[in-house]
Parts: structure tokens; sequence; C-alpha cells
């Protein structure tokens, strides 16, 4: 993994790895892999400079007034950050496809079913806090699936659209829209790498994910009784969207 760090004021990105497992590899003379793990690893940090360049003093250092700022925010960096990272090292050492592809349908195929046990307990719990980390981590989870898939198959020029696994998987299924909004999203900002005029790209990531949390039963309004302050509404039953 690698984590962004502030040190004496300025950004920096600290490449952890497990020690354990690279030289796992190494020894099973899975040299392709583990040179894939690591340049992964060293791209992140390529795409965490070039957001702060373009975007001084934004990571580490925003304060979110509300739980709809902060779920925003989680969805855009962590889908914006897969999806480059994996399109940069896409080439070097083995190609993680497979691995990729799995990820993403597993979590395709029952997201909706652990989002709606999620609104059911909360039922019992009523802990607000608590079902829109939930909600934020199924949904924005997806989604951050999605992008790590879509960005290797990017940087190999490769469309999900000629994946029989992937294409099967999302036809007629209900997240292809929000999974073709993100494709496009996120291609837009690959194209303007490190030179993006504004945030208004990466903000369109967070329309996807509030229109995506809606889909899953939760949404953000804003509050009538305090400016500035959000409300969240669930549905009576999960699979009823309140609006």
């Amino acid at each position: 993994m690698t984590p962004s760090v502030l040190r004496d004021g300025v950004l920096k990105s600290h490449v952890f790895v497990d020690a354990a497992v690279f030289f796992g590899m190494l020894k099973e003379d899975r040299y392709e892999r583990a040179m894939q793990l690591l340049a992964h690893e060293c791209a992140h940090v390529e795409v965490n400079a070039h957001y702060d360049r373009c975007f001084p003093d934004t990571l580490l250092r925003t304060k979110y007034m509300n739980a709809q700022q902060g779920a925003r925010s989680e969805v855009i960096l962590a889908s914006w950050d897969e999806y480059a990272a994996c399109a940069l090292s896409a080439k070097r050492g083995e190609n993680p496809e497979a691995d990729y592809r799995e990820t993403f349908l597993n979590d395709l195929a029952d997201a909706r079913e652990r989002g709606n046990e999620c609104i059911k307990a909360y039922r019992l719990h009523s802990q607000v806090g608590q079902i829109v980390r939930e909600i934020r981590e199924i949904y924005g989870g997806l989604m951050k699936h999605a992008a790590y898939y879509l960005g290797n198959a990017a940087g190999f020029g490769k469309s999900w659209r000629d994946d029989p696994a992937v294409a099967e998987a999302l036809t007629e299924h209900w997240f292809l829209p929000f999974f073709e909004r993100l494709e496009t999203a996120l291609a837009a900002l690959y194209a303007e790498l490190g030179v993006w005029p504004n945030h208004d790209g990466f903000e369109v990531i967070g329309d996807i994910g509030e229109d995506l949390m809606c889909e899953g039963g939760m949404y953000f309004y804003d509050s009538p009784d305090h400016p500035g302050e959000v409300g969240v509404q669930l549905p009576l039953t999960p699979d009823t969207v309140p609006y």
C-alpha cells in the first residue's frame, strides 16, 4: 500500500511492502508478479504527486463539513487513484487482469444484497454514522473495484466489451449505467493526467457515487433548519428508494 503522509507540511507518499509476501514471490520465481505489485505502488506515488501539484493543500489537509462531503471524497479518491495506478503500471510485470476481474465480479454479484442487509440492521441499531459508512464502503468499494479493472484495461488499450465474462455479467445489470459513466469519467481524467484545470472532472465521480448510493437506498439531503448540514434518508424497506 502507498498512503499519503505529511512531513513538515509537505505531502509525501510512503510505500509499504509486506516483506514476507514479496520475498516469498521471489523465492517462488514469481518475479513478474512481484514487479507488477511494486510498479503499481510506485504508480500511486506519481498519481499522488500529480494531484498535489494541481490541488495543493488538499490531500490530508481538507476538513469536511458533513458526511456527504466526506463520502464523496472517499469515493472520488479511491476510484481515481486505483484507475490511474492500474493504467500507469499495466504493462509492468505480470498482467493482473484475472485478479481484478474476479474481485470486481464477486463484488458486483452481492453488493445490493449486502447493502440491503445493512439497511435492515440499521432499522434496529439506528446509528446514522454506521449506516453511512457501511453503504459508502459497499457501493464505493464496488466503484473502486470497477476502477481497478477499467484502469488495467485502459493501460492495455482493451475494452471490457471484449471480455466475455464482464460483458455477460453487466448485460441488463442495474450497475451497467453507473459502470459506463464511471469509465467515461475516469478516462477523461486520465487523458489530462497532471494538467487538470479544475476539480470538475473529479466531482463527476462524486456525482456517480452519490447516485449509486441512492440506487442502493441511501441519499443525502440539505437540512432545511441548519444551512450547510445534511440529513440522511433511507427507505422504509431495503427495496424501496424514497423518491
